[in-house]
């Protein structure tokens, strides 16, 4: 086809793009792009002259696309994300503009968020979107930079760096603490406490993953969990427990602020290392890109000033190296 009549084409080629994007809907593809009905069949029927064959098949009371249309459309979409990924690339030798962060909500309200003006100190150009969920996430597909997870290894083919190590401990209030008589009787206590816990700890753990590793690697044999609650998000089990609600197993990353103010104790001298361990993940082709490295050097100074400053460390407690 000749340079000149493809140009001619690329104005009318979005309006057919997202008329099949939309379920063949006039309507919603009208919507979609601000314009009327009316103007989407304008553009498609210039769109079918210019190539001078038909792109959909017209039934009473919906839409299929003609052989040639499929052909139209697998070809398009192919070479446009083929574009969209290329044009990415070039966007990212700038150290200003778009980056896009992904992490647990429990990681990006805990530790994340309240770290994050020294960021934007350092590098008001960027524009930081945080996005958080608990779901897997594909890395090849999804418009992410960067993803920090709680996790054992990263995803095939990409890099990772390992911010922090991760460290299992149960926390209350001082007031359940004292009211179940947890630091006098100890282990004994537990079997009348209500265990609050986080029930999606990585992806397909089971209900009460953490709370049985911890009992195991501590010393503590099997603990009956029939009394509990569970929640989604690490925050909210905190929030609970800080409400009195029972006692909850935490990550010291997570509930050390939390601790340092006294509004969470600790009952029990039993801290043991997690499997997982916090990894900032991205995509080896962009490890150079000047928006990702200075979040990263960012990310990993904050994660050594967060070991540093730990004044309730693994000293004077008894502590278990997991065996993995």
């Amino acid at each position: 086809m000749p340079r000149d009549k493809i140009l001619t084409l690329l104005p009318t080629l979005p309006y057919f793009m997202s008329v099949v994007e939309h379920g063949m809907s006039f309507t919603k593809a009208a919507s979609d792009m601000n314009i009327t009905q009316g103007a989407v069949s304008q553009r498609i029927k210039q769109l079918e002259d210019e190539l001078g064959l038909s792109l959909f098949l017209r039934h009473p009371r919906r839409l299929t696309l003609t052989k040639e249309g499929q052909l139209l459309y697998d070809i398009a979409s192919s070479r446009l994300g083929m574009l969209r990924r290329e044009i990415g690339h070039i966007d990212q030798i700038h150290d200003y503009g778009i980056l896009t962060v992904h992490c647990s909500p429990s990681f990006g309200g805990m530790w994340l968020t309240p770290r994050l003006e020294s960021f934007y100190e350092q590098c008001p150009e960027i524009s930081l979107h945080l996005r958080c969920r608990n779901d897997l996430i594909d890395m090849e597909t999804e418009d992410i930079d960067i993803a920090v997870l709680y996790c054992t290894k990263a995803y095939t083919g990409t890099d990772s760096i390992i911010l922090l190590d991760e460290w299992l401990l149960p926390v209350c209030s001082p007031e359940y603490a004292r009211r179940k008589r947890l630091h006098e009787l100890g282990r004994a206590a537990l079997k009348n406490c209500l265990f609050l816990h986080d029930n999606i700890v990585w992806h397909n753990s089971q209900l009460f993953s953490e709370w049985e590793y911890w009992a195991k690697e501590s010393g503590m044999g099997d603990i009956r969990m029939d009394n509990s609650y569970s929640f989604d998000r690490m925050e909210l089990t905190i929030a609970a427990a800080k409400n009195g609600l029972g006692i909850a197993l935490g990550r010291k990353n997570l509930v050390q602020a939390d601790i340092q103010a006294n509004a969470l104790v600790t009952p029990f001298d039993h801290m043991v290392k997690a499997k997982q361990s916090y990894m900032a993940i991205f995509r080896k082709e962009n490890a150079l890109s000047p928006r990702i490295r200075l979040f990263l050097d960012w990310l990993t100074n904050q994660a050594a000033r967060a070991r540093e400053s730990m004044p309730w460390d693994n000293r004077g407690q008894t502590t278990i190296n997991s065996k993995i």
